[in-house]
């Protein structure tokens, strides 16, 4: 029951920081372009702003994730998780209105 415990916190903090790493290492690095058939309307923001968004996006679901999963149990656990969770949510949110807003 552990390993399944274990693939699904890693499945979940690899699609953190797989968004991470996208937004800076693809788009902040290497320059690639953006599409806003997958990013939206954010798709045409400046780089460095797409990589600030997207990048803090996954970065706040990763580590949420991953205090979840490493450090449960600790009295700082929830309160900081739970904070990084609602991070990441209203930047998910905002980023579905955007794919939504394309849509139209």
């Amino acid at each position: 029951m552990r390993v399944v415990e274990g693939l699904s916190y890693l499945a979940l903090a690899s699609v953190g920081a797989g968004l991470h790493g996208h937004a800076v290492v693809s788009v902040g690095l290497l320059r690639r372009p953006t599409t806003q058939r997958m990013w939206g309307t954010l798709g045409a923001l400046p780089r460095a702003r797409f990589v600030a968004y997207f990048g803090g996006l996954g970065l706040a679901w990763f580590i949420a994730v991953w205090l979840v999963w490493f450090w449960r149990g600790e009295p700082y656990t929830v309160p900081i998780a739970a904070a990084l969770a609602a991070v990441a949510l209203v930047l998910a949110a905002g980023w579905a209105v955007a794919v939504l807003r394309r849509a139209r």
